[in-house]
Formats: structure tokens, C-alpha cells, sequence
């Protein structure tokens, strides 16, 4: 028996790819050569359209502070910090006060004002967020007029709000290294690898308080009462992965 051509036929299979190219068209217009890149899954299984396609997004932000010397040398210690400024004799060291205290950032806000631009929408993109995660981190000790030594520097991330590593939900993300007195330095500090899949659940919040922890020491040879302070600039890269055809 010959198998006629049915019109129905031919108007079904054209809806079809009607469908997956109008999804598949949704994301291209946030792709370039140099922007986010696009996955496509065929495989559409119990999860339907929504897992057709995902975008994934490297953009950056930047966190700023500065540390000043006033503010380490305060009545607490046992030192005279209103005394006049003498070079410490050898083999005496004295402790300052620790660097204590909570940045709070609001990661869409952030990524709008000082982002690199990879995210052209970054409320848009983030309310169809799936995962987002801290790739590296920069740092950057401008400007600096310290009369001691930075020490290693440790950088802790929590819920906003936050203002020392001792409170609730905080995870130690990366260490910067130590500056010397009156230098500049910059370089990057990896994630600690163990804080990779906690800091990400944390920055699914989109908003986080981040705490730079150090206790400096004045040295034999330098100035105490300590003086000066210092810009430190961090940017945190990100990797963000959305899908352009759900919601969070």
C-alpha cells in the first residue's frame, strides 16, 4: 500500500524545530566571540526545556579597604602609643592590635558599579542563576605608607553582616602574604581548596561580608608609635552559570 505524504506530518516536525530554535535563539543574543559561552543538552529527559541550554559567565568585582597604623596602636596594649616616635632597640618587638573587621558587598550591586562587563545585565542574568563559584582572587597593597611589616593577611568570607572569623558561617577563603613596611605588592591568592564548594553555597546568596584577620608586630629598627596606612584593593573572578529559560 503506497504511504501518502501528509501535510500534518510536515507541519508537526516544522513546529518542533520552530521550538528548539526560538530556545536556542533566546541565549545567542548574550553570546559572543569574547563573551559567555553556550551549552546546549539535547537529552531534555524529565527536566524538559528548562535544561536546553545554559550560559556560563566570568566577569569579576572589586572589594576595597584600607589599614590604618591609628587604628592598631589604641589605649588596649601596654605600649604608650602617644609617646614620641623612636626606632625600637634591638631585640625588642611590640604587638599591635589585630586587624578585625567585616566588608559587607552586595555581589549584583558590585558586579553593576565595578564588574568587567562579561555579565551585561547581572540582575537579569543572576535571577536565573544556577551555580556560581570563586575562580581567584587578585589583590593589590597601594599606596603604601605603613611603618611595619603587613603580615600575612587572612581573608575570610560569611553572611552579611559579619565582622569577625569567629562568627557564625565564616570559611577561610585564601591568604594574601606579607608586605613589607612602605611596599606595594600585588599578586593573586588561590582559593584554599577546601573552601571551594562552601564559599560557593555562600555567594548563592549574592550578598556576604568579607574580613581580612592579621595581628601586626612593630620590629626592632622601626618606628613605634607605628604611622601610615594603606589601600588594599581585592577582585574577586567568578564564574557564573545561568539558565536563560528559568527562573531561580
Amino acid at each position: 500500500m503506497t504511504d501518502f505524504y501528509r501535510p500534518s506530518q510536515a507541519l508537526s516536525a516544522i513546529g518542533g524545530c520552530a521550538l528548539l530554535c526560538a530556545l536556542i535563539l533566546a541565549v545567542l543574543p548574550a553570546c559572543d566571540s569574547n563573551g559567555p559561552s553556550a551549552s546546549f543538552d539535547a537529552g531534555l529527559g524529565d527536566a524538559g526545556f528548562s535544561e536546553l541550554a545554559t550560559v556560563t559567565y566570568e566577569d569579576s568585582f572589586p572589594v576595597q579597604f584600607t589599614i590604618d597604623a591609628n587604628e592598631l596602636c589604641v589605649d588596649e596594649l601596654e605600649w604608650d602609643c602617644e609617646a614620641d616616635t623612636v626606632d625600637l632597640p634591638e631585640g625588642e618587638d611590640r604587638e599591635l592590635g589585630t586587624i578585625e573587621f567585616g566588608v559587607d558587598v552586595d555581589i549584583i550591586e558590585a558586579l553593576e558599579e565595578g564588574g568587567d562587563g562579561d555579565i551585561p545585565d547581572p540582575r537579569e542574568v543572576t535571577e536565573r542563576m544556577r551555580s556560581i563559584e570563586v575562580t581567584s582572587i587578585e589583590y593589590s597593597v597601594e599606596d603604601n605608607e605603613l611603618t611595619f611589616d603587613l603580615p600575612d593577611l587572612e581573608l575570610y568570607v560569611a553572611p552579611m553582616g559579619a565582622r569577625s572569623p569567629d562568627d557564625d558561617d565564616t570559611i577561610h577563603l585564601t591568604t594574601i602574604p606579607s608586605v613589607e613596611a612602605e611596599h606595594d605588592e600585588t599578586g593573586d591568592a588561590p582559593v584554599r581548596e577546601e573552601a571551594s564548594e562552601p564559599s560557593s553555597e555562600l555567594f548563592q546568596a549574592l550578598q556576604l561580608a568579607v574580613l581580612p584577620s592579621a595581628t601586626p608586630t612593630v620590629r626592632e629598627g622601626q618606628p613605634f608609635p607605628p604611622s601610615g596606612d594603606t589601600d588594599v584593593e581585592l577582585t574577586f573572578h567568578i564564574k557564573l552559570v545561568a539558565n536563560p529559560v528559568d527562573g531561580r
